[in-house]
């Protein structure tokens, strides 16, 4: 089994930090590497960190540069075949380390590999099924990102070949990151299952500070070479996206899995 390496940043998240804990070490995926690199949380997380010390690779409570600076920080003591990131508000579905562990030996050329997630609310009910294409890696050489990182891995061989992550971006880092992948032409491998679920509550990160968070996509937009600028403004590029969507029936299974799944706990997913 490939050894996975995942990075949780976090600060003062207690009310959701254990759950995202549990969501990984439930995995019981015996390659695993996880590290928790807390901000200098002042709501209990260092309690809760601390309860689960014994299980973990690596561990801090102290002031940190923001969420990049942490993620790069755990990165720098990685030793697994895949690495990758789950905020401490989000959580791994049952089975999703098992799944990404396969793709990796079938697809040995593959440097990216993700799946399709679920929206959930605060108290960890599905809102909704997302869904991406197999080919979310063509989108994004073209500059439509299509990636969530909870739930998304890579190499550590195609991270550093681009640089990895950007310290000074705060928002939008994964948006920048898995789109400098693709457009270095690291291959994509989808998964096709739901593997994550991304939390929406009134102090969440991106939708609290959205208007950051769009400054930075529009700085990022315009620092990507010129092709992929020039496919991020073409709005019809979106719409073939769409169609593409509607073509392979993804939109109706979305459909279909938002009403079956919609209002269970995310851990009864399967």
């Amino acid at each position: 089994m490939p050894r996975i390496t995942i990075i949780m940043p976090s600060l003062n998240q207690a009310r959701y930090l254990e759950e995202a804990i549990r969501s990984i070490l439930d995995q019981n995926y015996p390659g695993l590497e996880f590290m928790i690199l807390d901000g200098g949380s002042t709501d209990g997380s260092r309690e809760i960190i601390e309860k689960y010390a014994a299980s973990l690779t690596y561990w801090q409570s102290q002031p940190d540069g923001g969420q990049s600076d942490a993620i790069i920080q755990g990165f720098c003591r990685a030793s697994g075949d895949l690495w990758g990131w789950v905020n401490s508000d989000d959580v791994l579905l049952p089975g999703a380390l098992g799944a990404i562990a396969r793709a990796f030996w079938e697809r040995p050329r593959g440097g990216l590999f993700g799946g399709n997630y679920l929206l959930m609310d605060k108290n960890g009910r599905i809102i909704r099924a997302r869904r991406h294409p197999a080919n979310a890696g063509w989108f994004a050489r073209h500059g439509l990102f299509l990636f969530n990182p909870p739930g998304s891995f890579y190499r550590p061989a195609d991270y550093r070949a681009v640089g990895g992550l950007r310290v000074d971006l705060h928002y939008a880092m994964d948006t920048d990151l898995y789109i400098r992948m693709a457009a270095a032409g690291t291959q994509y491998v989808h998964v096709d299952r739901y593997l994550s679920a991304f939390r929406h509550h009134e102090t969440q990160k991106t939708s609290k500070y959205l208007n950051d968070t769009m400054s930075e996509t529009v700085q990022i937009h315009g620092e990507w070479p010129s092709p992929l600028r020039h496919f991020a403004r073409q709005r019809r590029w979106y719409y073939l996206y769409r169609l593409w969507q509607v073509a392979n029936c993804n939109y109706f299974r979305v459909l279909l899995d938002t009403v079956k799944l919609r209002g269970q706990p995310w851990k009864a997913i399967k």
